[in-house]
C-alpha cells in the first residue's frame, strides 16, 4: 500500500471486485488498526502492524514501515477462522 493513506481509495475500489482482500505495507501502528473498517461497510477486517515493539521504545525515528491486512466481505464471516501464533 505504501501507507494506508495514499492506498486507501485502491483498496477501496478493490472491495467492489473482490471478497477478500489481503494488503501489506500499511504503515498503522496497533492503535491506529481500526482505520481498516473505514475502507468499506461491507468488509470485516483484521491485521497487524510491523511495528510493534519500536513505537513502545521511544521516540519513532525515520518513516513508518510494515504491517499486513486481510478484509473479507462480511457475507464470509462464518467461514473466516483466525488462528494467532503465540
Amino acid at each position: 500500500m505504501r501507507g494506508f493513506h495514499s492506498g486507501f481509495s485502491l483498496v477501496h475500489e478493490l472491495c467492489n471486485k473482490y471478497s477478500i482482500i489481503a494488503i501489506q505495507e500499511h504503515w498503522l501502528k496497533l492503535d491506529k488498526l481500526d482505520k481498516l473498517g473505514l475502507v468499506s461497510d461491507n468488509f470485516e477486517f483484521s491485521g497487524i502492524p510491523g511495528m510493534n515493539e519500536v513505537p513502545a521504545r521511544g521516540l519513532l525515528k525515520g518513516r513508518l514501515f510494515g504491517g499486513v491486512a486481510f478484509l473479507w466481505h462480511k457475507s464470509l464471516a462464518k467461514q473466516i477462522e483466525f488462528i494467532r501464533g503465540g
